[in-house]
């Protein structure tokens, strides 16, 4: 409800105060909504776009939320509420999400809230790529469905969830793709601990994955056209073809996430935020660094300049400081074997987020470790471009945490004290029960990295000197490097 609240007093102060002011989106102008070769409902049958030369071909529109938007408000009023309306689709497919698995409704209402703020997704609906929020939105509601298979018509729910996910792949193509792929290792996993007997549970388990296989197919037939074309046979041409493996590698790794940069998660703006933003905001990292900028450095930049980009995005990663604290302390009860606030079933789930959020992490790394280069050489997988995208697998991990450990926090804390003395999930593992050692740890760590925070901190401020040496020597003048580093 909260969610809900917050999405339509956004809503109403966009479009009634300030009924001339649209939204910024890089991937989405206005221009380009109302340009003739996009006009709706026409381009449902094809797009032929003219704006440049004698044109060529675009996707035609497809039959999802983003494009039923378009043709029910206009250009101007979807501009206007594209970004919020996917966001209020992202938080409920959360707090539903959080609902069926039967968290606590302040869990599900907070969980919802994290979802939508994690700044990994509301900066991808400012960037104008708010499908990829709804598509995100959709895999919440497929996991909702599938989570719950005790419940009345379980295989309704299996086709429930199929439609989702092919929703998640027609709003958000390659992205889409990648999170569908999760979805069906949850599908596996999660049949596996549904019934006493391993076999039935596989095969139970590999039947729903087909089911929502085909739903999903049936539902992005056209996507999944459009997809093939686009990330497929175009790139397979005979100019990419002459490409070598090593240009090929660089092609489609160029939007890796530099390991320090992690810190972006933790650390709003410790790299800057867009390549455009004033007042010393200014992206400074390397994500988006063309490779040849890579072995310019290597050569002590000498030579002349490389003409792609020394960096580019238009992304924050910041998934909050209290989000992440609480997934932090989600995780670590989850790998606690006694004593756990959460129970074996609980913890399972954990297991697997956490598990996809790791991995994940380690993905998004792409040229800068050793871990893309294993999954590069699977089939088709050198098709899909930027290592950066599974950063958004990564925040989903998060809000999963967030969610679980706000109910596990609640139930043991704010719950009143005759429910208390009992909770879900306190007695396990032969009768252990919740030992207040590890709430004595988890303070004398938060103290430990507050200490070791403010000491970075005053290292940090002490090399402003060197930190706008290396700006000047990244492309930066030195108005830009001294308003960085201040």
């Amino acid at each position: 409800m909260l969610v809900l609240l917050f999405i339509t007093l956004s809503l109403f102060f966009n479009g009634v105060f300030f009924p001339g002011h649209t939204l910024f989106s890089n991937d989405g102008p206005l221009a380009r909504l109302m340009a003739e070769s996009h006009k709706l409902p026409e381009r449902f049958t094809g797009c032929w776009q003219d704006l440049n030369s004698a044109g060529y071909r675009e996707p035609g529109a497809m039959p999802d939320i983003s494009y039923g938007l378009l043709l029910l408000l206009k250009p101007v009023a979807f501009s206007k509420f594209y970004a919020l309306t996917a966001l209020l689709v992202l938080g409920l497919g959360a707090w539903c999400f959080f609902r069926q698995s039967g968290l606590a409704p302040p869990a599900c209402i907070l969980g919802g809230l994290a979802a939508v703020f994690n700044s990994t997704f509301f900066s991808d609906a400012c960037w104008g790529t708010a499908g990829h929020c709804i598509a995100v939105g959709m895999v919440f509601f497929a996991l909702a469905a599938l989570v719950n298979s005790s419940s009345s018509h379980p295989w309704l729910r299996v086709i429930l969830a199929g439609l989702a996910v092919g929703i998640a792949v027609t709003e958000g193509a390659d992205f889409g793709a990648i999170f569908s792929l999760f979805v069906a290792a949850f599908i596996l996993y999660w049949s596996w601990f549904d019934g006493a007997s391993r076999g039935m549970n596989l095969t139970v388990g590999a039947g729903r994955l087909a089911l929502v296989a085909i739903c999903a197919a049936v539902v992005s037939a056209q996507a999944l056209s459009d997809l093939v074309a686009t990330n497929v046979i175009d790139v397979t041409t005979p100019k990419l073809g002459a490409h070598t493996p090593a240009e090929r590698w660089d092609w489609a790794t160029q939007w890796s996430l530099p390991k320090q940069e992690t810190l972006s998660l933790v650390m709003p703006g410790i790299f800057g935020f867009r390549t455009d933003t004033p007042n010393g905001g200014s992206y400074w990292g390397k994500i988006g660094r063309d490779p040849a900028w890579i072995r310019f450095d290597e050569n002590g930049q000498t030579g002349p300049k490389p003409d792609g980009f020394p960096r580019y995005t238009g992304s924050g990663y910041y998934a909050g400081v209290t989000a992440f604290l609480i997934a932090l302390w989600t995780a670590l009860q989850a790998l606690r074997r006694k004593g756990s606030v959460f129970n074996l079933a609980e913890r399972r789930m954990l297991w697997f987020w956490l598990a996809m959020g790791a991995g994940s992490l380690l993905l998004a790394y792409g040229r800068n470790a050793p871990f893309y280069g294993l999954v590069y050489r699977v089939p088709g997988f050198s098709m899909i471009r930027n290592p950066v995208k599974f950063l958004d697998v990564v925040s989903f991990s998060i809000v999963v945490l967030f969610g679980y450990g706000v109910d596990g926090l609640w139930r043991r804390h704010v719950q009143p004290a005759e429910s208390r003395a009992t909770p879900r999930g306190s007695v396990l593992d032969g009768g252990s029960r919740i030992a207040p050692g590890f709430d004595q740890n988890w303070v004398r760590g938060c103290a430990l990295v507050l200490a070791l925070s403010v000491f970075a901190w005053i290292i940090y401020a002490v090399n402003q000197d060197s930190l706008q040496e290396y700006l000047r020597h990244s492309e930066f003048s030195e108005a830009y490097a001294t308003a960085i580093a201040a």
